[in-house]
This record gives structure tokens, C-alpha cells and sequence, in this order.
């Protein structure tokens, strides 16, 4: 019954860490108890108005919310890190917080951003087995930790879909 137990339970993502855009490891251990959001962005071209209204999102709510960014280069060209780092912080003073330049896909390997692959493994978050397919994709974990939305671009985040998805308490059960 311990091994069922064992390997039924999800792992928890408020466990994990990452490394940001400027190289300094990040626990998520702050964020428990707050809905969080990860998003998808082309490293070469991010949607600045995407971002824009993410870090909004986020000012809006910085007690219930944190907003990772995570700049993948699976989908177009290499990006230069340093001219992303410089707009996400410089030039657009974004609050949200923004990954290293990484891989999206499964098919990466060891290549694949730690946060991708718990989002993308149904043995990590007990929810979801899907690859990320595009730029633009959100996936929200609850307060409790638990994967529970996984939404495709283009999802007006000041809509209605949003707003139920951030109002709504995720149960344990």
C-alpha cells in the first residue's frame, strides 16, 4: 500500500527550482500558497503585449500570483540572452520573473526547461501528457500545487476564462 501511495503521489512543483535570465537560482518554495502561472514565449520574438499584460496580471496581484516567463528557442531562431535580459529588465522593467533561454519540447531530453518537464509529464503532475506544440502556451498551478489549466494562445487574460481560472480555489482532493 506505501508503494501505491508512492506512486500516485504528485510531485510538488513548489519543491523545484530554476535558474533566471540572470543565472541565479530561483526557488519556487516563495510562491506556495499562490497560484502560478507558467508561460511559454518565443526567446527570439517574444509578444510584448502578451508579456506586457502578464506583468499587469501580476502587479495586480502579487499576494495570490507569481508569473514565470520561460524564453524557449525550440520554435525559431537562436535568441541572444543578453538583449532579452535587457529588454525584459531595462527597457520594459517587468516585475514577473523570466527563465534562462531553453527548450519547450519533450523530444530535448535533458535540454527541456525542469518546470516544461513537470508540466508535460503525467508522472511529475498527475494531470497532463502533452507536448508543448508553440509559443504562447499557459499552464496554471493552484495554491496546493496542482496542475490544473493548461490553456493554448491566444487567452485574453483580463477575459472571463482568466478571471474564473484565478478566483477559483484549487481543493486538495
Amino acid at each position: 500500500l506505501q508503494n501505491l501511495l508512492y506512486v500516485t503521489a504528485q510531485k510538488n512543483i513548489y519543491n523545484s527550482s530554476f535558474k533566471n535570465i540572470d543565472n541565479t537560482d530561483v526557488s519556487l518554495k516563495d510562491l506556495k500558497g499562490k497560484k502560478l502561472i507558467l508561460f511559454v514565449c518565443d526567446a527570439e520574438n517574444p509578444d510584448l503585449r502578451q508579456l506586457d499584460a502578464l506583468d499587469s496580471l501580476y502587479r495586480s496581484k502579487p499576494e495570490k500570483l507569481g508569473i514565470i516567463v520561460i524564453p524557449v528557442s525550440d520554435f525559431g531562431n537562436t535568441s541572444n540572452e543578453s538583449k532579452l535580459k535587457k529588454l525584459f529588465k531595462q527597457e520594459r522593467s517587468y516585475q514577473i520573473q523570466f527563465a534562462k533561454v531553453s527548450k519547450a519540447s519533450k523530444s530535448s531530453g535533458n535540454q527541456q526547461h525542469e518546470l516544461l518537464k513537470w508540466v508535460t509529464d503525467k508522472e511529475e503532475n498527475k494531470r497532463f501528457n502533452k507536448d508543448i506544440t508553440g509559443t504562447g502556451e499557459m499552464f496554471v498551478v493552484g495554491e496546493n500545487g496542482k496542475l490544473f489549466a493548461r490553456l493554448k494562445k491566444p487567452v485574453p487574460l483580463n477575459g472571463p476564462l482568466m478571471k474564473k481560472i484565478l478566483d477559483q480555489t484549487v481543493s486538495d482532493n
